[in-house]
């Protein structure tokens, strides 16, 4: 703005003579698969559960309100995408799918349609929920009440676990922290992926890892929650350390995943360590 470059008639400036071609053109589509694949976080992997195989799991149960979700997975600070690969689409890309959006909405206000969403647990060879929140629960001006997923959305996930012919993956879209120490605590949900808000090639990147060919290991970003009952009037500080202090934590103040302390990795991952010092000295507390 400073330098002039965004005034009077557009054409005459240098950003004035772009379209959607620039905008569209490969290597930004790369750039796009490649932000979201590093937003990506794998919270939970037990067995291992991913990735999974396509000869193991010919079939998937794509379930849940963002399974075929295109806005949400933009935020709500996006220009007009080039196109979109939702969940559905981009798991569809490696294996047969069987899609249910149970809720009909990201409130899911009631069961109604949960019917469906057992049903195609019970016969998918793998089932993928992918659930979590969307700009009519999260934006600006638009505060949450508390940090567990809206409505049903919890009771869903449980009983198409409970239901699920094979391994359980719980996929998260959301903006802010949500509690979900009850699929952390339920063995029968093998893996959790947390996927933030991941663009235009969201689906494309969550569904990566079916195909295996690569490895989420970020660590979760997230800050941690103040209590405050309603009418209450206190003093809230707000200390944040990096790396120490941002954790995710449940509706009591508990941290279930703490930040920099966690970080899931699938396959081989190899760590090295230097040191520029000969010597280390030992300080006794």
């Amino acid at each position: 703005m400073t330098l002039g470059m965004f005034d009077g008639e557009p054409s005459a400036q240098p950003y004035g003579k772009l379209g959607p071609k620039d905008v569209c053109s490969t290597s930004h589509q790369e750039l796009a698969l490649e932000a979201a694949r590093q937003g990506i976080v794998l919270l939970k992997n037990d067995g291992p559960v991913l990735p999974l195989s396509r000869r193991r799991h010919p079939s998937v149960a794509v379930i849940g309100p963002n399974s075929d979700a295109t806005l949400t997975m933009i935020g709500n600070y996006a220009g007009i995408p080039c196109g979109y690969t939702t969940p559905l689409q981009g798991i569809g890309k490696y294996t047969r799918t069987i899609h249910e959006a149970d809720c009909g909405d990201i409130a899911c206000a009631n069961d109604t349609l949960f019917g469906g969403a057992v049903g195609a647990a019970r016969q998918a060879d793998a089932t993928v929920l992918v659930m979590g929140l969307d700009q009519s629960i999260e934006a600006e001006f638009v505060d949450r009440a508390g940090l567990l997923l809206p409505g049903c959305q919890q009771e869903l996930i449980s009983k198409v676990a409970s239901a699920s012919k094979g391994p359980t993956i719980l996929v998260l879209m959301s903006g802010g922290p949500v509690d979900v120490s009850f699929a952390h605590n339920d063995p029968r949900i093998g893996a959790i992926l947390w996927a933030g808000y991941p663009g235009q090639a969201g689906g494309a990147a969550i569904s990566s890892p079916p195909g295996g060919d690569w490895a989420p290991q970020k660590q979760l970003v997230a800050f941690e929650k103040v209590s405050v009952r309603a009418g209450e009037q206190r003093r809230v500080g707000v200390s944040i350390r990096v790396c120490k202090y941002l954790s995710v934590v449940d509706r009591l103040g508990v941290r279930r995943i703490p930040m920099g302390e966690h970080g899931l990795h699938i396959g081989d991952a190899r760590h090295a360590v230097s040191l520029e010092a000969q010597t280390i000295g030992v300080i006794r507390t």
